[in-house]
């Protein structure tokens, strides 16, 4: 598309990184649940439409089993069409749900990432690489598509396809990833 010859990738590599790992060495696992509940659907407002797409489709079926949060960390506008449509949709539909306008700076963001079970990018562009990065480094469950799924499948990394989610039972969806999975994630983020 853009007559390159040679392309390098720059992954993110940095502080987030450095307060990641202070984050893991302090942290205290307590999630043994087999049955996960906290769903992040991210990553910011750009993303209304697939916010749309995923509530109205995707998680219904599991709305009386899961805490829903839409990420609208950076840029939020209430007054949106979407926005209000998505909230109307979720008035109704859906026992427990928010959106989460906090910004968080980097040594939060470990601890902000670590309270959702699954993380949901229903987005065909890249875009939530820290959030991706940050929740495969703790142990999250991930779902994916597009550019963000091509992207972490090609590195290695073992996470689920978003089509899953009309498909699968509540069980497998609120299953934790097997030891083996989180690890190998782990190891290749």
């Amino acid at each position: 598309k853009y007559f390159l010859k040679k392309v390098i990738n720059q992954p993110y590599i940095g502080e987030r990184e450095y307060e990641l790992d202070k984050y893991m060495k302090t942290r205290i696992f307590v999630g043994d649940s087999k049955l996960l509940r906290n769903v992040y659907v991210g990553n910011n407002s750009t993303c209304i439409n697939s916010y749309l797409e995923i509530a109205e489709n995707s998680l219904v079926s599991y709305k009386n089993d899961i805490s829903l949060q839409f990420m609208f960390n950076y840029d939020y506008c209430q007054d949106a069409t979407s926005v209000i449509r998505l909230k109307r949709f979720c008035d109704i539909t859906y026992p427990t749900y928010s959106f989460n306008t906090e910004l968080y700076g980097l040594s939060e963001y470990a601890s902000y990432i670590d309270k959702c079970d699954i993380y949901i990018c229903g987005e065909e562009r890249q875009t939530g690489l820290a959030a991706i990065y940050t929740a495969l480094r703790l142990g999250k469950k991930i779902y994916l598509k597009g550019n963000n799924y091509d992207w972490i499948t090609s590195l290695g990394c073992i996470v689920h396809h978003t089509n899953e989610l009309k498909k699968i039972s509540s069980d497998e969806f609120l299953s934790r990833d097997s030891d083996s999975i989180i690890e190998n994630n782990r190891k290749v983020i």
